[in-house]
């Protein structure tokens, strides 16, 4: 974050694309796209405040959303990431389509409570 102009990555040699990355040499050029959606959690908004941001794998949003009805948590105040959902990034593909909500357009980052009339989304 201190550097202007470039970036470093790390890419393990796993498939096709990252042994084809690998193959390139010093100033080739290669397309890179994000950060997709609106932005992240909403850290300013938090502070000061009791609020459970959730993230990790799928299975386990079911039961983190149970624990935190069963603390009486408000659903304003959790928020959800739904990234794992998204495959194009522009919302052309409808993989992340959560009824009117793109997560690669209008999240990833969501509010519990705007997601209570799309339960397919957890």
């Amino acid at each position: 974050p201190t550097q202007k102009g470039d970036f470093e990555l790390v890419i393990r040699r796993t498939g096709n694309v990252t042994n084809a990355i690998h193959r390139m040499r010093i100033g080739d050029k290669i397309g890179i796209r994000g950060p997709l959606g609106k932005g992240t959690y909403p850290v300013e908004e938090a502070k000061g405040k009791n609020i459970v941001f959730i993230c990790g794998p799928p299975v386990m949003y079911k039961f983190v959303l149970m624990a935190l009805q069963e603390a009486e948590v408000p659903r304003e105040r959790i928020f959800l990431n739904l990234e794992r959902k998204m495959k194009c990034g522009v919302g052309k593909c409808g993989h992340c389509q959560i009824n009117n909500y793109y997560a690669c357009i209008d999240g990833p980052v969501f509010r519990y409570s705007d997601l209570r009339i799309a339960p397919e989304a957890i």
